[in-house]
């Protein structure tokens, strides 16, 4: 949170996104007592929050949720959350969203290796596109936007 303040106060706001994405896995209630912090910015964080969380459902981990099988596949694969992954599991992703976040349990989801070469591939440019879109989820437009304010 402080990050956040410093960062403006000191015109790089190159570091915001970043600076607002980690803020967003700090408690609620430590968040909205937190006297360093904004409203303005408290109120980014938390409506960053639910973009990051569709994010993670729709563009990086999309698998988890609504399996989608490789034109290849030739097994007929069929999946939807990995056995070990409850609502539980999925109540804790809504809470913390990591969109950025590698997913490495491929063995989980229990599908042939053609199925897991598509999802890696849509995992890995799902997370590109989130980090382009980082900037703009929480309210601060874009990357190069970001880079020309940077460097006036």
């Amino acid at each position: 949170m402080a990050a956040i303040t410093l960062a403006r106060d000191a015109n790089i706001p190159e570091i915001l996104p970043w600076a607002f994405y980690i803020c967003t896995h700090i408690e609620m209630e430590l968040l909205l007592n937190d006297e360093l912090l904004s409203w303005r910015d408290k109120t980014m964080c938390l409506a960053g929050k639910e973009r990051l969380w569709e994010g993670q459902k729709s563009i990086t981990h999309p698998f988890l949720f609504d399996f989608v099988r490789s034109p290849s596949c030739q097994v007929g694969c069929k999946s939807c959350l990995p056995p070990q992954m409850g609502w539980r599991d999925t109540e804790d992703l809504r809470v913390s969203p990591h969109p950025l976040s590698r997913y490495t349990r491929w063995d989980a989801l229990n599908v042939c290796s053609e199925c897991v070469t598509r999802i890696q591939l849509q995992h890995q440019a799902g997370r590109e596109k989130v980090w382009e879109m980082l900037p703009g989820i929480f309210g601060l437009g874009s990357w190069e936007k970001i880079h020309k304010e940077q460097n006036y």
